[in-house]
């Protein structure tokens, strides 16, 4: 039986003045998320910008504004939560930063925001070089290769640096990408969507899969970890500032530095690899940007800041937007509220898309284009808070998103000062809908090297 819906169609309506509150039965909603989820979003607006649905039997609402979308992720406190959906990959993040609560998480972020603080910002610059520029030596003078997974590669690389100070050997780096994957299948399955939990135990070869990807996760993890502790060095890295962390509670237990370390491992190069995996999609379609990228680059010394490059962070943002690896934003009320005018029951899952707001015509002009110069011409208009949010935004934004438009924008500037690339494929392969917007395919690209030595 279908939970019932915890908002008056009626009353909403009244309460809501310039907002389309609308109500979805649970069985369109179901049948249009499985046969085209991304499509399903994109078309959300001409639904209604409040769209109150049940998904699997879960009293859902769909936030396709922006307005509700800013007040709820503003308030946070004391009213949302994380959803259980999203609660259930505690098996893989634990209760680090990104699934943490209340009290642990504030203290959490107070200890890690030293983790970010400007001093630090120079040193990790410094390894998004290097690792950019060992990357591309291996890249072949004349080839094709998958974008996503040589973008995989190389954040992974830098985010093991920049957080154990440590080398991560091809072997490691596979098992940790392949267990990325499983669990990345397990959320998108459908045992992975439903309103309850299903036992491990059972037989199934996506929940085994899925218990094999936490173990590899963490043997890789725990091996650097006890390297860490086990080295002299004091380190600059994020975990010798983790091991470090004091205050008047204490350190970090180790089960929570293994959360950490998880949680920025995974979810701190990901976001990252699929905005430059799509970035260099769009531009090897587009000559005319990628020799804009180019000249950008030329003209920059090889040690320059990110602030030479504002054509390059406006492709990443462009690439944000169009494709945002977080498409999908959830939280659950702990008490009855009222959102923008509209009642909401407790325990209601709510749903602010990115992929929706970022593709409405209302906020982006010709929104399904890749166009950076919106990011940077004199004639750009900031969309509407809530309207463009590629790291969220509130108390819960992303800590690592300062950290994310640096790596992003030297490691592209990188690949272009050593190759150039076009698009073997004028479409990307589908995309899955799980933790983060993967592509299920090779995104090929055919690269050369830029300055051959004689």
């Amino acid at each position: 039986m279908t939970a019932r819906c915890p908002v008056d169609h009626t009353a909403a309506t009244a309460q809501a003045p310039g907002l389309r509150v609308v109500h979805r039965s649970a069985l369109r909603t179901g049948m249009a998320l499985v046969r085209d989820p991304f499509r399903a979003l994109e078309t959300l607006p001409s639904t209604g910008d409040i769209v109150v649905t049940s998904v699997f039997g879960q009293p859902t609402v769909v936030l396709a504004h922006p307005a509700p979308v800013a007040e709820m992720l503003r308030e946070g406190r004391g009213t949302w939560i994380k959803d259980r959906l999203t609660q259930r990959t505690a098996d893989v993040f634990g209760r680090g930063l990104l699934l943490s609560e209340g009290d642990a998480w504030r203290r959490q972020r107070r200890l890690l925001n030293p983790g970010f603080a400007n001093a630090r910002f120079d040193a990790y610059a410094n390894t998004m070089r290097e690792r950019t520029a060992a990357a591309m030596a291996r890249w072949p003078a004349r080839g094709t290769l998958d974008a996503a997974a040589e973008m995989a590669r190389l954040t992974l690389d830098v985010a093991v640096r920049t957080l154990f100070g440590a080398d991560i050997a091809d072997r490691d780096a596979n098992r940790v990408a392949e267990a990325f994957a499983a669990v990345s299948d397990f959320v998108a399955s459908p045992i992975g969507l439903l309103p309850f939990d299903v036992p491990r135990w059972l037989p199934l070869p996506v929940i085994r899969r899925y218990a094999r990807a936490i173990a590899e996760l963490d043997a890789v993890v725990g091996a650097l970890v006890r390297a860490r502790r086990a080295s002299d060095a004091p380190g600059e890295d994020l975990l010798a500032m983790l091991l470090a962390a004091r205050d008047e509670a204490g350190g970090l237990s180790d089960a929570e530095v293994r959360d950490q370390a998880v949680t920025f491992l995974l979810a701190g190069h990901e976001t990252t690899a699929l905005g430059l995996t799509f970035a260099l999609f769009e531009l090897g379609r587009r000559p005319d940007l990628k020799a804009r990228l180019h000249a950008e680059t030329d003209a920059a010394p090889p040690d320059a800041g990110h602030e030479a490059f504002p054509f390059a962070a406006a492709v990443f943002e462009e690439s944000l937007r169009l494709y945002p690896p977080a498409f999908a934003l959830s939280r659950e009320n702990v008490q009855d509220v009222v959102l923008a005018g509209v009642p909401i029951a407790k325990g209601t899952v709510v749903v602010a898309p990115p992929w929706t707001l970022h593709r409405d015509p209302r906020w982006f002009t010709d929104p399904l284009s890749f166009h950076p110069d919106r990011w940077s011409s004199p004639e750009h208009v900031a969309p509407p808070l809530g309207a463009y949010l590629p790291f969220g935004l509130g108390p819960r934004k992303c800590i690592g998103s300062r950290f994310a438009m640096l790596e992003a924008v030297l490691l592209l500037t990188g690949i272009a000062r050593s190759h150039d690339w076009t698009s073997v494929d004028d479409t990307l392969p589908p995309l899955q809908p799980a933790i983060t917007c993967r592509p299920k395919g090779a995104v090929r690209l055919d690269v050369r090297v830029r300055h051959p030595s004689a």
